[in-house]
């Protein structure tokens, strides 16, 4: 599934594919070399091991071939009570709307400065507007840290409530206006 962007003076096709067998041993998206968010574990070692157990789906984001950053999704739900007043459905009698949960999502350190998470939270809104009209997928969400929540809030999610004693935030962003 290409992605073009058209956002800089030099356009760039990112091209995203299920993960799959490939050697990801060079991928590196540490941050001074530490990988406080697990991300880079993730990736190398137990990304796989998710995608073969129907837990979450991996996809790369290549660019000319080599892998920029990768981008993990799953199903899920938001409870009404978590999100903004007038968010309700009219007739609708759910507590809880179906969502896609944007799992994980790294960059590689070369990558970096290219506003490439920003065009794959495009690609999974636009994954979400594709389910939305299959299988009802209302919303994307995601849990992040402190440190990354206002690159969300960039990307037009939508702060949560915080909950106490979590050490992520709920954010949510709207499929489409309905």
């Amino acid at each position: 599934m290409p992605f073009l962007s058209t956002n800089s003076s030099e356009a760039e096709e990112l091209e995203f594919v299920k993960l799959d067998a490939r050697d990801l041993t060079s991928f590196d998206c540490r941050v001074d070399g530490k990988d406080e968010q697990g991300l880079q574990e993730f990736i190398q070692t137990q990304a796989r091991d998710y995608q073969e157990r129907d837990l979450g789906v991996s996809y790369l984001v290549l660019i000319k071939g080599e892998v920029a950053a990768f981008v993990t999704v799953a199903m899920t739900s938001i409870a009404l009570e978590k999100m903004e007043e007038g968010e309700k459905v009219a007739g609708a009698p759910f507590e809880n709307y179906p969502a896609l949960l944007l799992g994980r999502l790294a960059v590689d350190k070369r990558f970096r400065r290219r506003k490439i998470g920003s065009k794959v939270c495009s690609w999974c809104l636009g994954l979400a507007r594709d389910l939305s009209g299959r299988v009802g997928c209302r919303y994307v969400v995601l849990h992040a840290r402190d440190a990354v929540v206002p690159f969300y809030a960039s990307n037009f999610f939508v702060l949560s409530e915080p909950e106490k004693d979590k050490p992520t935030k709920l954010l949510y962003r709207k499929v489409a206006e309905k």
